[in-house]
């Protein structure tokens, strides 16, 4: 889990912004500045949680001439793409995802999207095109929120880092929606004029006007109105496991230990046993627990792990836990109101 935010044009608030999503990435900070003869001028801010790559050349924003990219995901496939990258001519001064993104745009422009599998947000600045590009992955797994009006343009994986900026006030229409799904409706936000970029989707920013076209490059309506071949029952099944565990395995590539969430269901348990089959370390695992009997899962998960031989770690959550959670939260949407 990684972290950015970025403005407009240049100014010390970005350090403030960016402290504020600082436990988002705990192994580097790093602000850039940026500024040319056309009129660009951007104050870009990233947090790092290193787990590819632990070298510093993989640190962000990176540039590459003047194209400047921060992200925060993970490119699950991105070896594949720098296989065919190196073929096609490009160098390489790293090991990172990181580094594929941006050599994949110089390649292939914005559509170079469509080739990543992974959870990702990610926002590349293109300055001879005078261009901005905002991505989300296909399931909007990484969050990524943006405010723009005639004049600026801010973005960041948190709506907080934006109110360093500018004055915000709660959407009603969003705490409506909230109450009523349990969830707030993209492409808003629970502030008024901060919106969330849709799952699927990229932002193609005009730099010199601020106006932006909407591209969606995946939808689940679409990939579930593709043909279908005749299901075969046994070769079905044959076909999702395989899937199942390539999906696991491509998760594990990491230059750091790799740790599991295991509640004691049937899907984080599957996930480990895959994950454990595929690794050649021992893994660890993560349960919390709740000192409600109906509903504690520690024992089973404790069970299973010790049956697949990780290294099993407990935590225990409370009452006061949740409360503390709320007690900020709400303080931050009254601090926001008062505006």
């Amino acid at each position: 889990m990684c972290g950015f935010v970025g403005i407009n044009e240049k100014t010390l608030k970005i350090e403030g912004a960016l402290n504020k999503v600082s436990y988002r990435g705990p192994d580097a900070q790093k602000i850039s500045y940026l500024q040319n003869g056309n009129g660009i001028n951007f104050s870009l801010g990233h947090v790092r949680l290193a787990f590819q790559d632990l070298d510093g050349r993989a640190e962000q924003p990176m540039k590459r001439g003047n194209v400047t990219l921060v992200f925060n995901g993970e490119i699950y496939n991105f070896k594949f793409i720098r296989d065919e990258l190196q073929k096609l001519g490009h160098s390489f001064q790293t090991d990172s995802d990181t580094e594929v993104i941006l050599e994949s745009y110089l390649e292939w422009g914005s559509d170079c999207v469509e080739r990543f599998e992974g959870m990702f947000a990610f926002v590349i600045i293109d300055e001879d095109n005078q261009t901005l590009v905002m991505c989300r992955d296909r399931f909007g797994t990484k969050p990524l929120y943006y405010y723009c009006d005639d004049k600026s343009l801010i973005f960041a994986s948190e709506v907080q880092c934006i109110r360093t900026f500018i004055n915000l006030s709660v959407c009603n229409t969003s705490v409506q929606q909230f109450l009523k799904f349990g969830y707030i409706l993209q492409p808003n936000s629970i502030f008024e004029n901060v919106f969330q970029v849709d799952a699927g989707t990229y932002l193609m920013f005009d730099l010199k006007t601020l106006e932006f076209q909407t591209c969606r490059y995946w939808s689940i309506e679409d990939y579930y109105n593709e043909p279908r071949r005749k299901s075969l029952f046994y070769s079905d099944i044959y076909l999702f496991e395989k899937i199942l565990r390539d999906a696991v395995q491509s998760r594990l590539i990491a230059d750091v230990p790799v740790g599991i969430c295991l509640s004691g269901g049937y899907d984080s348990s599957v996930t480990a046993l895959l994950a454990s089959l595929s690794s050649d370390e021992k893994l660890k695992t993560f349960t919390i627990g709740f000192d409600d009997p109906a509903r504690d899962e520690r024992d089973i998960a404790r069970e299973f792990a010790q049956n697949l031989g990780t290294e099993h770690h407990e935590l225990v959550s409370d009452q006061e836990d949740i409360a503390d959670i709320f007690k900020y939260n709400n303080k931050e949407l009254c601090r926001a109101n008062k505006h």
